[in-house]
């Protein structure tokens, strides 16, 4: 039996029966996971788990996920390795020195480059402290954002349209009281910010926060916030891009408390929200979608795992607006070990089992540019045959429409060819939607230079030449940039001309 004596913890102990193989069973016919495939990224005898932002995909459909795995000496170990559409599993890289004390982490990665990038809660010394891993050309490159004598925990990670980084996670003020901290790199630097308005409670440890950034880069943070029998899911965002100026509200589901959130923001601005919660321990457990436009209220609630309980695992709104969410079964209060999906592309909310083995756990769900889903999850019965696997869906999860295959999530900029150049350049770059496009060139000090488009343009991609030298500009040698916007959205790139 697995059992689990709060909300927050996912197994408390597990049962010691021996691990077989692994039973693609189903409990109802689905289409989309009927006869799904899995890749098996562990085999050993370590516990090996994942955490809420473990998968993540990128323009070209490549898969990156990240795993931890059981330190002997206390704490974990955290992993990575990706794959390519037509590709195996490269090897797994370990993000962090492995004497540290490694525990909650966040993958987020940016979709145009493909550069994936791990936040972590690292134990060296007392306290805990949040550090950031880039990987540069397969090397893990650290940034340590906190540095103070207070605990620092649970990370949560996203990128937004221009590259820029935003981490939010438990930090302590002064008086030890727990707060939720923000940071961002947007003026080049790490700026960190405590939201001392942030009301995560008196057992504030467990507050569980999730960011999610518009196009743009306003930072949206949703947390658990309260004390027992008042839990809801707190809200808090800033005015401006990197602003420090906060605003807050409490969402409220018919839940008695909602304990998780997963949040989404898509390219009009809408907030998709799934909170978890219950009506109080040993009440089963419910996940509920709510949406919230950027000039708007929030919706009623849905309930979205309809047909059972369970808790929310992760949350994805494809291009048409569709959400799809991954969510754990449970009897009353205890883990089935079946994940589940559904979503709510009927007009209605429909589950069907991904993996109904009765040892699949944490299951987070990502959907490719083709609309195939893929969801990575741990399976054992016991710690020690816990793995970490990756399914996926036999077929598409959301339409898409054969010429659209090769369009964009959004918008894509490609680095400009030849790169350096002189004098003539061609730069080309994908829209999905019709809308306002501008494409202008900047020097260093941030002044235009040149404006290469401003029209109306629909879905499609486009090739626009450039030259740096014409009757109306002489450009001299130098690092130049150029930004396209679209819909809201805004990609920059670096150009160089070398005469």
């Amino acid at each position: 039996m697995k059992s689990s004596f709060a909300v927050s913890l996912r197994v408390l102990f597990r049962s010691s029966l021996s691990v077989g193989c692994i039973l693609l069973t189903t409990l109802r016919t689905s289409a989309q996971w009927t006869g799904a495939s899995h890749d098996t990224l562990t085999r050993d005898a370590i516990r090996d788990e994942v955490e809420k932002q473990a998968l993540a995909v990128d323009v070209s459909n490549t898969l990156h996920a990240v795993w931890k795995k059981a330190n002997p000496g206390g704490g974990w170990r955290v992993f990575y390795s990706k794959k390519a559409p037509s590709g195996a599993w490269s090897l797994p890289r370990e993000v962090a020195d492995s004497t540290l004390l490694i525990f909650r982490y966040a993958l987020a990665v940016n979709p145009q480059s493909g550069v994936p990038y791990v936040a972590f809660e690292r134990e060296s010394a007392v306290p805990r402290e949040i550090i950031l891993a880039r990987d540069s050309a397969g090397t893990w490159v650290h940034t340590r954002i906190t540095a103070n004598a207070s605990e620092d925990l649970s990370p949560t990670l996203a990128v937004d349209s221009a590259g820029y980084l935003h981490v939010a996670w438990i930090g302590q003020d002064t008086s030890a009281n727990w707060k939720i901290a923000y940071a961002t790199n947007r003026s080049g630097v790490w700026q960190t910010q405590l939201l001392t308005a942030s009301e995560p409670g008196p057992f504030g440890s467990g507050a569980e926060p999730f960011i999610a950034v518009t196009p743009a880069g306003i930072a949206h943070i949703f947390y658990r916030g309260g004390d027992f029998g008042t839990y809801h899911i707190h809200h808090a965002w800033n005015a401006q891009p990197g602003g420090t100026t906060w605003s807050y509200e409490i969402v409220t589901t018919p839940n008695g408390n909602d304990f998780s959130a997963r949040a989404v923001i898509d390219a009009q601005g809408t907030i998709h929200l799934l909170a978890s919660g219950n009506d109080g321990f040993g009440f089963p457990p419910r996940a509920y979608y709510l949406t919230k436009t950027a000039a708007g209220g929030w919706s009623t609630p849905q309930h979205a795992n309809q047909g059972g309980n369970g808790w929310g695992g992760s949350l994805v709104i494809d291009r048409f607006g569709i959400a799809h969410i991954t969510w754990d079964e449970t009897s009353g209060n205890i883990y089935t070990g079946n994940l589940f999906y559904a979503t709510n592309k009927s007009g209605q909310w429909v589950s069907v089992p991904i993996l109904s083995d009765g040892k699949t756990f944490s299951g987070s769900l990502t959907v490719d540019g083709t609309g195939k889903g893929h969801a990575i999850a741990f399976n054992g019965e016991t710690f020690q045959t816990q793995e970490i696997l990756v399914i996926h869906s036999s077929s598409a999860l959301t339409d898409v429409r054969s010429d659209e295959y090769s369009l964009p999530f959004d918008i894509v900029l490609e680095q400009n060819y030849p790169n350096p150049f002189n004098p003539v350049t061609t730069i080309r770059f994908g829209v999905r939607g019709s809308a306002r496009a501008t494409l202008k060139v900047f020097d260093v000090l941030g002044r235009e230079v040149a404006t290469l488009l401003d029209e109306v343009v629909g879905s499609g991609f486009r090739s626009v030449e450039f030259s740096a030298q014409s009757e109306s500009r002489n450009l001299s040698s130098g690092v130049y940039f150029y930004r396209l916007e679209f819909g809201g959205l805004v990609r920059q790139r670096r150009m160089v001309i070398l005469k």
